[in-house]
């Protein structure tokens, strides 16, 4: 402990030496030592064992010691030497001398304790002093903020090398020239912009607005500026694009704002200029001068001299600005110069909306190389005969529907109807078409069905109608016809005669007479429509009639089956075919199947007779066997009379037996009546041997 002590002791007197205080009173020098206000070198330092507790500990020794101490030198010393704060605070406290208490506000190495001294300092000249030589910028701007004096004020603008401090002196400053020149010559933005708040001369103002490049601060100089002159000046030639803007928002000189428009370099700025024109004179200069296309084209629109709008109009190297110009122009013939001679088609179509006069729009209907001005100049005439030659003549489709469109006289309606190349127009044109002759000739001379069709909707000749419905080439033109016609000869001849059934039907549909239906029946080319045509008939005169004289048997079996007694027996007397004879008879009670079936009877009879019968006869049946065995026998003869009967047969006696004796018999019909046989009954065709029981023909061959 002994050593300790020697060792502390050493290190004490050697601090001493150093700070030149040796052989001061015992009681000094203890507390000097304490509060010791240098680091201590490296040889005196305590040994790396130390730690940071030992270490604040030191420091709350020192500070205990300051509260003992008495000289104000060292106590001043150790507020502006100290490093840890608390004991500076702990001597400064005790500081009352102002050369003192500013000397540590300028060197203490703690800026609040700087500032804590500075607090205490209240003579202007050693605020100044402080406000110079701090060494920390927030004491120098505390200072600054305390001290009234303009000259150092003026300093710290001007000289201090932090920002902060000059923008703290600026604050406070009221001389312009100093303001002016901080405005101007600052490095940071801030400074100047704090110095241009609190410039209020005009002139320097209007200098700085024209000169700073900053985009904020250049407008909020503007903002600052009420003199029309100056305003003037800086939007015509301030060197910040917002300053200009700004000056721009706020002049009301037209002249102004108008040499803006035409020729700042900035587009928005000449945008935001010609917004603000309301003179018809500056809109006027902006038109003619503005080397913006678009301006020019937005004062055009607002333009009202006809003057100038002809002049802009025709002269104008922009065709927006004269379209824009025509749309508000009204002279006539100025815009037919346009709409005729312009190079851009744009602008002739403007012109030509715009126009009136017929003469000058029927010239540009016809000459225009352009089809959408033609097109716009056809919709603007009135003059029929021009109208309809452009729908029939025009080279471009939308031209010639907007003429055609127009068209509403009956002679050049007739032209569109029976010229135009477009076949909706012409269909449209026969629409609204009254003249007989011109719809007649639609109707049988248009090369597209459609108009035709349209054509015979609106004809009431009953010859042209006639001719139509028997001669034209495509059927729905000739179903058209037909339900115009109310002539039951001619609705006849086609029901029976047209090839193609649906006109046929259409035909067959408008007809009404028992004797008219009976002869489609018998004679029809359609065995669909003979089939409807006997559906219809409900007179038995004229059911008798078809039974006895249809040409196919299909539509003979119809018929017969609606026949009641009265009519079969005297079909029984009447029928040229006797197969429908001895069916009448049959189906009216007069004899019976098994008289038929008898050996002589059916040999005499013949097999095609008896068959042909049993087919007809829905009412009663023969014994299947019976049958089978006549339709064997039939097809040994080879005989192709009866084949439409023995498909029939097949369907209603037939079994699978019957039916492979259909599909092996070699005969062509046959097999397809035996194929369907077997679909019908959900057997599949196959390849084999096959029935051998009968063969087409066999019996001749022997």
């Amino acid at each position: 402990m002994a050593g300790d002590t020697h060792d502390d002791r050493a290190r004490q007197d050697r601090t001493l030496r150093r700070s030149g205080r040796l052989g001061c009173a015992g009681g000094l020098l203890a507390l000097a030592v304490l509060a010791g206000c240098a680091e201590p070198s490296a040889a005196d330092r305590p040994s790396s064992s130390g730690c940071p507790a030992e270490r604040a500990d030191d420091a709350q020794a020192r500070k205990a010691a300051v509260a003992a101490m008495t000289d104000p030198a060292t106590l001043a010393r150790v507020a502006r030497e100290d490093p840890d704060p608390d004991v500076a605070r702990a001597a400064l406290a005790r500081v009352s001398d102002p050369d003192a208490l500013t000397r540590a506000a300028c060197e203490a190495p703690d800026w609040r304790v700087a500032q804590d001294a500075l607090w205490r300092v209240t003579d202007p000249t050693l605020l100044a002093r402080t406000a110079r030589d701090a060494r920390d910028w927030r004491v120098r701007a505390a200072a600054i903020e305390k001290t009234p004096d303009p000259e150092t004020l003026a300093r710290a603008a001007r000289e201090d090398r932090d920002e902060r401090v000059r923008r703290a002196a600026v604050r406070k400053l009221s001389d312009q020239s100093v303001l002016e020149r901080s405005a101007r010559e600052d490095t940071d933005p801030d400074v100047r912009r704090a110095a241009l708040d609190r410039l209020t001369d005009p002139k320097a103002l209007c200098a700085a607005a024209c000169r700073e490049r900053d985009p904020l601060l250049v407008v909020a100089i503007v903002e600052k500026l009420t003199d029309a002159a100056a305003l003037a000046e800086v939007a015509q030639a301030g060197v910040c694009a917002a300053g200009r803007a700004a000056a721009v928002n706020k002049v009301a000189d037209q002249n102004v704002l108008a040499r803006a428009a035409c020729e700042d370099a900035d587009d928005g700025i000449r945008k935001r200029a010609a917004e603000r024109l309301s003179q018809p004179e500056a809109l006027a200069r902006v038109a003619r001068q503005g080397k913006d296309p678009e301006l020019r084209r937005q004062a055009a629109e607002r333009l009202t001299d006809q003057g100038e709008l002809a002049r802009a109009a025709r002269e104008d190297p922009s065709a927006g600005v004269r379209a824009a110009a025509v749309v508000r122009l009204t002279d006539q013939t100025a815009l037919a110069v346009v709409a005729q001679k312009d190079s851009d088609a744009g602008v002739r179509r403007a012109a030509a909306t715009a126009l009136t006069e017929p003469q000058a729009l029927a010239r540009v209907a016809r000459e225009d190389r352009d089809p959408r001005v033609r097109a716009e100049a056809v919709g603007r005439l009135a003059d029929q005969n021009v109208l309809a030659r452009a729908a029939c003549e025009d080279p471009a489709p939308e031209v010639r529907r907007s003429a055609a469109g127009r068209v509403t006289e009956q002679p050049p309606l007739a032209r569109v109807a029976l010229e135009a190349p477009d076949a909706e127009l012409r269909s449209a044109a026969v629409n609204a078409l009254t003249d007989e002759k011109a719809l007649a000739r639609a109707a049988r001379e248009d090369k597209t069905p459609e108009v035709r069709v349209a054509a015979v909707g609106r004809l009431a000749d009953p010859a042209a109608l006639a001719l139509v419905a028997r001669e034209d080439a495509a059927p729905e033109v000739r179903a058209a016809a037909v339900v115009r016609i109310s002539d039951s000869d001619t609705l006849v001849r086609v029901a029976a005669e047209d090839r193609a059934p649906e006109v046929a039907r259409a035909a067959l549909g408008r007809l009404a007479d028992p004797a008219a239906l009976a002869r489609v029946a018998c004679e029809g080319r359609h065995v669909e429509v003979r089939l409807d045509a006997v559906k219809r008939v409900s007179d038995q005169s004229a059911l008798a009639s078809v039974a006895a004289d249809a040409k196919d048997w299909g539509t003979r079996k119809a018929a017969f089956g609606r026949l009641d007694a009265e009519r079969l027996a005297a079909l029984a007397q009447r029928a040229q075919d006797p197969a429908a004879a001895l069916a009448a008879r049959v189906a009216a009670g007069q004899e019976s199947w098994d008289t038929v079936f008898a050996p002589d009877n059916l040999a005499r009879r013949g097999l095609g007779t008896v068959l042909g019968a049993v087919a007809l006869v829905e009412s009663s049946r023969p014994g299947n066997a019976a049958v089978v065995a006549a339709c064997h026998a039939f097809i040994r003869q080879g005989d192709t009379t009866r084949i439409p009967e023995l498909r029939d047969l097949l369907l209603r006696f037939g079994d699978k037996t019957l039916a492979e004796d259909f599909l092996n018999c070699g005969q062509a019909q046959l097999q397809e009546a035996g194929a369907e046989w077997a679909a019908a009954h959900g057997l599949i065709v196959g390849g084999g041997r096959g029935s051998q029981r009968v063969r087409w023909g066999e019996q001749e061959e022997r």
